[in-house]
């Protein structure tokens, strides 16, 4: 998962992932917040999280310590 309340920054980070290592960007989940992320988390079992730290609604501290 992707979690970044830059929208920029999620569409670099997907191509970079379709480009390098070939997974299709349909197949990363994305959250605009920790607490989205967090929700989502709790949903899905990620084999790994890209956590911003800043961000607005939850900090990704927060969600990652959650």
């Amino acid at each position: 998962m992707i979690v970044n309340d830059e929208l920029m920054s999620i569409l670099v980070l997907k191509t970079l992932f379709k480009n390098n290592i070939g997974i299709p960007a349909a197949n990363l989940i994305e959250a605009t917040n920790g607490l989205e992320a967090y929700q989502k988390a709790t949903i899905i079992n990620f084999d790994l999280i890209l956590m911003d730290l800043n961000m607005p609604v939850m900090s990704g501290l927060e969600a990652t310590k959650k």
